[in-house]
Parts: structure tokens; C-alpha cells; sequence
């Protein structure tokens, strides 16, 4: 990564700084889906620990349709397994 700021008006990160992104696909209790992006950057110049960051984003309707066309089979049994 080139050198910079984790925010605007953040603490400075180093071209050594390691961004790792993780993606879960999470459901809901009245069947709706979500994606959770948690990035961490670990930088042993600038920053004393990892920097977590974590967004959440809800699925609207993935076929256009509302329907769970989309999801995958996994995601589809948690969904008809909760009670």
C-alpha cells in the first residue's frame, strides 16, 4: 500500500502497512441477509495495535425480485431452519 491516513484527520500509515479484509455473509432473524466487511490494518511503525474497522451492508431484494434466488445453499437452509 502507498503511504497515508486511515481517516481525513487519522493517524498516518507506513508503504509497510498490511490491509486485511475479511467477508461474512450473515442472515437475519425475519430472513434477511447481510454482508459484514471488517478491514484491518496492521502497521508496526505508526500504530501500536491493528486497526479494526467494520461495516455492515443489508441485501435489497438480490435478484431484483426480493426473493432468495441469489443466496447460496448454506445461507438458504439457515434460513428455513430458524424458528
Amino acid at each position: 500500500m502507498l503511504p497515508g491516513y486511515l481517516r481525513k484527520d487519522g493517524a498516518p500509515y507506513s508503504g509497510n502497512a498490511v490491509l486485511t479484509e475479511y467477508f461474512n455473509r450473515l442472515a437475519g432473524r425475519e430472513g434477511d441477509v447481510y454482508l459484514l466487511v471488517t478491514a484491518v490494518v496492521d502497521d508496526p511503525a505508526y500504530l501500536t495495535q491493528p486497526s479494526v474497522r467494520s461495516y455492515t451492508f443489508k441485501a435489497a431484494g438480490l435478484d431484483g425480485l426480493g426473493s432468495d434466488a441469489g443466496l447460496d445453499a448454506v445461507t438458504r437452509k439457515a434460513l428455513s431452519n430458524r424458528s
